[in-house]
């Protein structure tokens, strides 16, 4: 309870209110307690969640002849989408944008990827939030020894018009983000596959190996 300081029916007062992280929605109100009974004011809805980042998440699942990238995409954004509700949830809010199937074209798979950065520039995202890439689809190695993701416009007489690099299409805008940043790449050699396992183990190692950002 808290004293009323005032006069003339007009009356101010100065109190500390905890707030809890464990629920959704915190509701704070006054109520007032007269010699004729009790008056109570709307209450003001709070979402207190001081320690949790904002999440923006591109998931990219491609068609080719695979069986399972498109399907592994969707759910990757629906569990992570799911991370903004609930008591336990991870994040404050979740934004999620997708391409899948057809949709998954080279060329939409890096504008989607470098508009990241104006997200951030405008202020859509903040140097304090989460941004995570997942992207399904058939890899390759370039004849340079280059991770490449094929785009579902791919095409062998043209595979590097149709596909993207993991160096300059997605690390160079990537790394350069002035917040946390997850990438996942589902993608391996299948079928005629030219690259032996030390090719891809070397693949991988250049991932780890990725500046931090």
């Amino acid at each position: 309870a808290a004293e009323l300081i005032g006069n003339s029916g007009s009356y101010s007062f100065k109190e500390v209110v905890t707030l809890s992280e464990n629920v959704d929605i915190n509701e704070v109100g006054l109520k007032i307690f007269t010699s004729t009974g009790a008056v109570e004011s709307e209450r003001l809805k709070i979402n207190y969640s001081p320690h949790r980042p904002n999440l923006y998440l591109l998931a990219i699942g491609t068609q080719l002849n695979l069986k399972y990238t498109m399907k592994d995409a969707k759910d990757f954004a629906n569990t992570f989408g799911s991370q903004a509700k609930g008591a336990n949830r991870l994040f404050n809010t979740v934004k999620v944008d997708t391409l899948l199937g057809k949709a998954a074209v080279t060329g939409e798979i890096r504008g989607a990827i470098e508009s990241i950065k104006t997200k951030l520039r405008t202020g859509m995202i903040t140097e304090d939030d989460l941004v995570m890439l997942f992207i399904s689809s058939h890899g390759f190695l370039d004849d340079n020894g280059e991770l490449r993701i094929q785009g579902n416009d791919y095409a062998p007489e043209k595979r590097i018009s149709t596909s993207v690099s993991y160096k300059t299409d997605i690390l160079t805008h990537l790394e350069t983000l002035k917040c946390k940043v997850l990438i996942f790449v589902d993608a391996c050699h299948s079928g005629g596959a030219r690259a032996n396992a030390a090719d891809v183990w070397d693949a991988l190692l250049q991932m780890r190996d990725a500046p931090k950002g």
